[in-house]
């Protein structure tokens, strides 16, 4: 299923036409008339902002899985709580790890090469940080499926 069957189908379930969908989110209904129709181009903002609508993932939303929503283990759940709760920056590493005791008491040092790409990261915009976040999780759930089909996985990549 593409994304543009995916769309129609939400908003059929919802008996949405194209005008209200576009009155609820803040765009014009033309251009929802086209994604339905398969045509013209849909950026990011918008993706999220229907994802978020309609409350689904936007690999669901793409049509790239058939799972609605993105499912968050009680540890996952945990952590992004306690990151909520402190604050983008602020130190809690000690409270993780007494959440989970096998992690080191003393955060490693990271090398030069990944304070640089964590500085990059930081730079980027929401939307930027928002697509590293996506190609993270999808490859480690290539990498999961690689593994479980019966490859290894090594040095990050699957062989």
């Amino acid at each position: 299923m593409d994304f543009a069957q995916r769309l129609g189908e939400l908003m059929d379930e919802r008996e949405l036409s194209n005008l209200k969908l576009a009155k609820a989110i803040g765009l014009s209904d033309r251009l929802i008339g086209g994604w339905r129709k398969g045509e013209g181009g849909l950026n990011l903002t918008s993706a999220i902002a229907l994802a978020d609508f309609f409350g689904v993932s936007l690999d669901y939303l793409s049509g790239r899985s058939d799972e609605r929503n993105m499912v968050l283990s009680p540890d996952e759940i945990t952590l992004v709580n306690i990151y909520r709760e402190r604050g983008r920056g602020t130190d809690y590493f000690g409270e993780l790890s007494d959440f989970f005791p096998e992690i080191k008491k003393e955060p490693p040092l990271c090398s030069e090469e990944a304070a640089a790409l964590g500085a990059r990261y930081d730079a980027l915009d929401d939307d930027g940080k928002t697509i590293v976040r996506c190609s993270v999780i999808n490859e480690e759930r290539r990498l999961a499926e690689d593994k479980k089909d019966g490859g290894t996985v090594s040095e990050g990549k699957a062989v």
